[in-house]
C-alpha cells in the first residue's frame, strides 16, 4: 500500500465527480430530448464512473504487490479509460449539431 500514493487517489476522486456530473447531465438528456446523443452522454458517464472506480480498486490490490504491477495496471486502464470520454465528447458534438436553427 506504500506505493499508492494520495495524488492517485485525488485524480480517481476527482474523476468521479465529474463523471457523476455528466451521468446527471445525461439522465437530464435522455429525459428531455431522448435521442442517440444523449444515450451516448449517459453511457459514456456509467462506463467512465465503472472505469475509475475499477482503476482505483485494482490500483490498490496491485499496490500491494510491486510498482510495476502498479504501473500495469494504470497504463492498462488509462488506454481503456478513453473509451467513455469518446462516447460523451461524440454524444455532446451530436447534440450540439442537432440543435435546431435560429431564424434571424
Amino acid at each position: 500500500m506504500e506505493y499508492l500514493d494520495i495524488y492517485s487517489i485525488l485524480t480517481a476522486i476527482f474523476t468521479g465527480l465529474v463523471s457523476l456530473l455528466f451521468l446527471v447531465l445525461g439522465i437530464i438528456m435522455v429525459t428531455k430530448t431522448k435521442g442517440l446523443p444523449s444515450y451516448l452522454v449517459l453511457v459514456g458517464s456509467i462506463l467512465g464512473i465503472l472505469f475509475i472506480s475499477g482503476r482505483l480498486v485494482l490500483s490498490i490490490l496491485f499496490a500491494q504487490h510491486s510498482v510495476e504491477a502498479l504501473v500495469n495496471a494504470q497504463m492498462i486502464f488509462n488506454v481503456f479509460a478513453v473509451l467513455p470520454s469518446l462516447l460523451i465528447v461524440t454524444g455532446l458534438i451530436a447534440f450540439v449539431i442537432n440543435l435546431p436553427k435560429t431564424k434571424n
